[in-house]
């Protein structure tokens, strides 16, 4: 938890204020030295004044409500009432056991710390998965815990856990609201079982482990069902795909979004749409992941490669890109280099091919960030009016669909595409084929014909990305639209 000391002012304030904007993951603390025990906090998205002694902390409020001058008389107050009631109180010396209680905010940096190591499961050797652990660190920085964060594990109760769960079954959605609880039972049994003297559980019964998630209301049951992937698979088609495409651009032209829209997420949004490749890795490309042209494409085409640590099935999967995915990616370049040229310089040059405009990252000695994962989902929900400064939704003529919906949609139309091979969807979602086990297969060369015939099907993959190409190119067409980018 690293430190910074020096008086707090409102340069030290506004850098708080923007780290605490870029949500780092790990806690950050600014000691004041005008006045002892002063600390200004900023854990995941929130900042927080805080009286520290060796004995307790306090919280005094948050910035910028709570103002530099006013968190010093506060301070000064706080110190005031603890020397009054150690005046009128025999002094007692604290359990030494008792400095070692973890509090909420230490389990989730543990617990996050834990999963993000190769670990046993079932028996088995479990590897990292990069999109669980952001979607840990995403529940776990969920409002409805922030309050939590200074408080010592064995006084949780179950009811506060049953409030956390119902703040965002209300204000999020219920399956993140269940997959919030599964992370909390899933870190304090983890820290009740590995370390229950620190951790402060020892003495507790596990009363997490009864507790299941509620059952959603009338309401909320409505919505699930219209999210359910039968009903999404038969209403999200090609031409839902193309008019998803549309609004996405009219968006994006808008201005009416929070905040300004990257190149990435723009052409992040095409590219997910021509490539169908799962959200936690559609975007996860370098420079070196893709070759601009290849000897066995036709002209136009080029080669991507998802490399086996960033895809589900922990296998390279590799895709021929045809035409309108050269044009996405030249275009996206184009744009990015723009505008980073006048935000910070053209000095600045990145290995990433959807990458941020933003260079420096939560890691002080990053200053080449990708697009995160998570910024297209994200763009889905400004697009439908769920965050800041947008309040319509301008997707409300489509049926609900998420990223993976293009999966099952492109799925759909390559089955029943007479044009296209039986096998060649499969090939190109990256399902495994017959024959794909097969150890001598797992033995040929990157670089020739046998393993692009054979390991990776891309005859296959070929006709049935063109198909879907001309598929949304068409319909976005008769929606009286051109590609203008």
């Amino acid at each position: 938890m690293p430190t910074t000391r020096g008086e707090i002012n409102s340069d030290v304030l506004s850098r708080a204020l923007k780290l605490a904007s870029e949500g780092p993951s790990d806690i950050h603390d600014f000691a004041d030295t005008r006045i002892q025990g002063l600390v200004l906090r900023v854990r995941g998205k929130s900042a927080s004044w805080l009286f520290k002694t060796r004995d307790q902390t306090k919280k005094l409020g948050t910035p910028p409500r709570v103002g530099i001058r006013e968190a010093r008389r506060l301070a000064e107050q706080a110190r005031a009432e603890q020397n009054r009631r150690s005046e009128q109180q025999p002094v007692e010396m604290p359990a030494p056991a008792l400095e070692l209680k973890w509090t909420w905010g230490d389990l989730a940096e543990k617990y996050v710390s834990h999963i993000s190591g190769a670990r046993i499961k079932h028996g088995n050797v479990r590897e990292p998965s990069q999109s669980t652990i952001q979607d840990m660190r995403q529940s776990f920085a969920r409002s409805a815990l922030t309050s939590w964060n200074e408080r010592q594990l064995f006084s949780l109760t179950a009811i506060e856990l049953s409030d956390a769960v119902q703040c965002i079954m209300n204000s999020v959605s219920y399956r993140q609201a269940c997959k919030m609880l599964a992370y909390i039972k899933a870190a304090l049994t983890w820290a009740y079982s590995n370390d229950p003297r620190a951790s402060g559980l020892g003495t507790v019964v596990p009363w997490w482990q009864a507790i299941r998630a509620p059952q959603p209301t009338g309401e909320q049951v409505t919505l699930i069902k219209s999210r359910q992937r039968p009903t999404a698979v038969e209403n999200f088609s090609a031409r839902q795909v193309a008019l998803m495409l549309v609004r996405h651009e009219d968006f994006c032209r808008s201005g009416l979004g929070s905040g300004r829209i990257t190149p990435a997420v723009r052409f992040g949004i095409w590219w997910a749409a021509l490539t169908v490749v799962r959200r936690g890795a559609a975007t996860k490309l370098s420079q070196a992941d893709v070759r601009w042209s290849d000897p066995k494409l036709p002209d136009g085409w080029m080669m991507a490669c998802w490399p086996a640590t960033v895809v589900k099935h922990k296998r390279d999967l590799w895709l021929p890109i045809p035409p309108l995915g050269v044009q996405i990616l030249k275009a996206l370049q184009r744009d990015w280099r723009a505008a980073v040229n006048k935000s910070h310089g053209a000095a600045h040059t990145t290995k990433w091919l959807f990458p941020s405009n933003r260079r420096i990252g939560r890691i002080a000695t990053t200053n080449d960030v990708a697009l995160s994962p998570s910024s297209l989902n994200t763009h889905l929900a400004n697009m439908r009016g769920k965050r800041k400064a947008n309040y319509r939704n301008h997707l409300d003529d489509l049926p609900h669909f998420s990223l993976h919906s293009l999966r099952s949609a492109a799925t759909t139309y390559l089955v029943e595409n007479a044009n296209v091979p039986d096998g060649a969807a499969s090939a190109f979602l990256g399902h495994a084929l017959p024959g794909d086990s097969d150890p001598q297969i797992a033995k040929l060369a990157r670089t020739t014909d046998a393993y692009y015939n054979l390991a990776q099907h891309i005859p296959m993959k070929m006709k049935a990305i063109e198909a879907w190409s001309e598929a949304i190119l068409d319909e976005y067409r008769k929606l009286g639209r051109t590609i203008s980018f």
